[in-house]
């Protein structure tokens, strides 16, 4: 199963904020991606259209996105 096959069941729910994410899931899909030698905008297009197909607003992608910027380089 590759790293892109997984980014729904990371980053595909229109209801992010009432939904407690699986820290564990999320970090295992960004290791796994990386080690793909995949690029965050690559993670970043795959959770839009995933996000898209799910009728996700704008801020909902961007709030999504912004928490996968922060675990792709925490600070």
């Amino acid at each position: 199963m590759s790293w892109k096959s997984k980014v729904v069941g990371c980053f595909g729910n229109t209801d992010f904020s009432s939904r407690t994410l699986d820290e564990g899931n999320t970090r295992d899909l960004i290791l796994e991606a990386k080690i793909a030698g995949a690029s965050f905008e690559e993670l970043e297009r795959e959770m839009i259209w995933n996000l898209y197909r799910r009728g996700a607003t704008r801020e909902q992608m961007d709030k999504q996105i912004d928490h996968a910027r922060r675990l792709w380089s925490p600070s």
